[in-house]
C-alpha cells in the first residue's frame, strides 16, 4: 500500500501512515430506528437507527506477539447529533467462534447503547471470531488488551470523520464474562499508566466472575451446577496459556471425557452442546483429586489451578474512575459473593466511588441481564454531555445517508449525485469548512460535478432540497 493512500468506506477515512491498528473495516448493516426497536424492544424509545461494521486489528496475543483479531463496532445514525460518548462493551460467554459481536448483525447488547447515542465498540476477543487458536477464556491480559487495540481502532477510524465524532466521553462495561472482561480493562489501564490516554468517565461490570479462586469456587460447594462447561473451558485456557496444570489431559479428566471433552472446545461448537454431556457434579467427569486438593488450598496457594486462577481475579484493587458493580441476588452461575466481594475489597483499600447494585434480588443469570444494561445506560448518562448538531445545520433529514448515492469514491475528475429527490443546491466542503464548490441547479437525476480543480482529500458532499432539508455523504478525491 502506497504511503499516502487514502481508504474511504461509508465516511471513514484511513490513512495508512497513521493507521497502526486497523487492519480493514466492513459495513455490515444499517439500521433504521424502527428496526432497532423491533430488537431491543419498542417501550424504550424513541431510538437512533444504526450502522454496524466489522473491523480486523492488530493486537497481542498472549505470549504478547503480535497477532489480528476480529470485533465490531456500531455507530448512532442521526440528524440532530454528530458527536457521541464511546462504549466499550465486552460480550458473554460464547464457546462457537462465529458467536460474536463481528458476526451477530442483530446484537441487541450493542444496540442497546447505540440506540441511545452511543458509539459501541465491542471486542470479539481472542480465538473468537476470525482470530486463530484457542480462546483464552477468563485470561484478564488479553482481553484488557483485546479490548483497549479495538478502542484504538475504533478511534483510528473516527479521527477523519465528520459524520462521526467522539465527544471524550469513555465508558467500559461488560456482562458475565464481558463484566470480568470490563474490569480487567478497567484495571489494566489503571495498572499500565493509560490513564491520560483513555481518560475513563465510568465503568459499570455486570455478573461478572471477578473473583474466580474464591467466591466463585463456591459452585463446588454443591453436587449440582447446571453449567460445569464453565470447568473445562477455564482449564483449556490456562492449560494453553500458562502450560502448567496438566502433562497429560488424562490427569485431569475421568474416562471418558478425557476424550470427549476436546473436540467441543475446537471453537465450531457451542456452550450448550458442551455442557449437555457433562454431569451436574464435577466430581463426575473430573479426577476428584484436582478438585479436592484445589477446594482445600486455601492458605499456601500451590495448587496450580489456584494459582492461574489468581492470576485471572480482578476484584481486590483501587479504582480511580466512578464504578458501578451490578449483580442479581438470586444468580446460580455467577456468584453473586463476586460482585459483594469486589466492592468490599475495594472499599477497604480506599475506593470512594464505588457502588453495588443488587438490580434484581429474585434475578437469574438470565433475566438479570436487561435490568444491569439497563442500570448502567442509566448510570453512564448522568456522565454523559447533550449530543451536539452538525455545525451550521438547522434542518437535517434522520435518513441523510441513504437518501442521495454519490459515485465513484474515490473519484478523481467527477463524482456523479443520484437521487430521487429535487434538489435545489448542491456544495462540496473541505475539511475546514470552507465552500469549494457551490451550484444551485434543480436536481432529481443525476448531476456530474466536475472536480479536476479540487485537490486530493476528504470533502463533505452538502445536498439540500426543496423543503430546506440537508443530506450529507463523504468522498475522496484522489489522483
Amino acid at each position: 500500500m502506497k504511503k499516502n493512500l487514502l481508504l474511504l468506506l461509508s465516511g471513514f477515512i484511513i490513512s495508512s501512515g497513521m493507521a497502526q491498528r486497523l487492519v480493514s473495516i466492513t459495513l455490515l448493516a444499517t439500521k433504521t430506528p424502527a428496526q432497532v426497536a423491533t430488537i431491543i424492544g419498542a417501550s424504550g424509545g424513541p431510538y437512533y437507527g444504526a450502522r454496524i461494521y466489522k473491523v480486523l486489528y492488530n493486537t497481542t496475543d498472549a505470549s504478547h506477539n503480535a497477532t489480528i483479531a476480529s470485533g465490531a463496532f456500531m455507530v448512532p445514525v442521526s440528524a440532530l447529533c454528530d458527536t457521541f460518548p464511546l462504549v466499550s462493551y465486552g460480550h458473554g460467554t460464547v464457546l462457537k467462534k462465529t458467536e460474536v459481536p463481528s458476526a451477530q448483525y442483530n446484537n441487541y447488547d450493542g444496540l442497546f447503547f447505540a440506540a441511545k447515542g452511543y458509539i459501541v465498540s465491542m471486542p470479539d476477543y481472542l480465538g473468537l471470531g476470525d482470530n486463530a487458536g484457542y480462546h483464552p477464556f477468563l485470561h484478564s491480559e488479553t482481553e484488557a488488551t483485546a479490548t483497549i487495540d479495538l478502542i484504538r481502532t475504533v478511534r483510528e477510524c473516527l479521527q477523519d470523520s465528520t459524520l462521526y465524532r467522539l465527544n471524550g466521553k469513555v465508558f467500559i462495561t461488560g456482562y458475565s464474562q464481558g463484566g470480568h472482561s470490563a474490569m480487567a480493562t478497567l484495571k489494566y489501564i489503571q495498572d499500565h499508566n493509560l490513564t491520560t490516554e483513555f481518560n475513563i468517565t465510568a465503568g459499570a461490570t455486570l455478573s461478572g466472575p471477578y473473583s474466580l479462586s474464591r467466591a466463585q469456587l463456591k459452585v463446588y460447594d454443591d453436587s449440582v451446577y447446571s453449567y460445569n462447561a464453565f470447568t473445562p473451558y477455564v482449564i483449556n485456557s490456562y492449560q494453553t496459556v500458562y502450560g502448567n496444570l496438566y502433562s497429560s489431559i488424562n490427569n485431569y479428566y475421568d474416562s471418558p471425557y478425557n476424550t470427549n471433552i476436546p473436540p467441543y472446545l475446537s471453537g465450531n461448537s457451542t456452550f450448550n452442546s458442551l455442557n449437555a454431556i457433562l454431569p451436574v457434579n464435577a466430581f463426575a467427569f473430573m479426577q476428584d483429586s484436582v478438585l479436592t486438593n484445589l477446594l482445600a488450598d486455601t492458605i499456601l496457594h500451590k495448587h496450580p489451578l489456584k494459582r492461574d486462577l489468581m492470576l485471572n481475579d480482578n476484584y481486590s484493587w483501587k479504582p480511580l474512575m466512578p464504578l458501578r458493580i451490578c449483580y442479581c441476588g438470586s444468580d446460580p452461575l455467577v456468584l453473586p459473593g463476586n460482585s459483594i466481594m469486589a466492592r468490599d475489597s475495594m472499599v477497604a483499600k480506599g475506593a470512594t466511588n464505588v457502588s453495588l447494585v443488587n438490580v434484581l434480588q429474585t434475578g437469574d443469570h438470565f433475566t438479570c441481564f436487561t435490568p444491569a444494561l439497563t442500570n448502567a445506560r442509566t448510570f453512564f448518562n448522568s456522565f454523559r454531555n447533550d449530543c451536539s448538531k452538525p455545525v451550521g445545520i438547522s434542518k437535517v433529514t434522520e435518513n441523510y445517508f441513504d437518501r442521495i448515492k454519490l459515485f465513484p469514491n474515490p473519484a478523481s475528475t467527477f463524482i456523479t449525485i443520484k437521487t430521487a429527490l429535487i434538489i435545489k443546491q448542491v456544495e462540496i466542503i473541505d475539511v475546514n469548512g470552507k465552500i469549494i464548490l457551490f451550484q444551485g441547479v434543480p436536481l432529481n437525476t443525476a448531476l456530474n460535478l466536475n472536480i479536476e480543480t479540487i485537490s486530493m482529500g476528504l470533502y463533505t458532499l452538502k445536498c439540500t432540497d426543496e423543503q430546506g432539508n440537508m443530506y450529507f455523504d463523504k468522498f475522496t478525491v484522489f489522483k
